[in-house]
């Protein structure tokens, strides 16, 4: 994933607008800019923002992430314990927050069938 819609992806998953996570920063308009791969901002300043939302911009634990984001999705098909299964979301939901992933998008769409399956 691009780090433009990855930084616009945690910024609305935290609840943050353009200027709480601009601010000291960049400028909004410029924030509005990478988010939307209009422009290619510094390391520095993609550091200063992955910071600001709580991300690492290499994921070490990659491989962790997605042997248990695929084991989790294969639980969604078979019949496990609800409580297992809710202990895995929690587990990668986590990492998630704490890493950036390729694997986050799928598990953002596989949490419509947690949630509604």
């Amino acid at each position: 994933m691009e780090i433009g819609p990855l930084i616009k992806l945690h910024r609305i998953k935290q609840n943050m607008t353009q200027e709480d996570l601009a601010a000291g920063i960049v400028s909004e308009s410029y924030l509005s800019k990478i988010e939307n791969q209009k422009t290619d901002a510094s390391p520095e300043v993609i550091a200063l923002l992955c910071e600001r939302l709580g991300i690492q911009l290499n994921a070490e634990n990659e491989d962790i992430i997605k042997e248990k984001a695929e084991e989790w999705y294969g639980m969604l098909y078979e019949v496990h314990n609800a409580n297992e299964r809710r202990q895995r979301f929690q587990e990668l939901e986590t990492l998630f927050k704490a890493n950036n992933s390729d694997h986050e998008m799928l598990f953002e769409i596989q949490k419509i069938r947690f949630f509604f399956g």
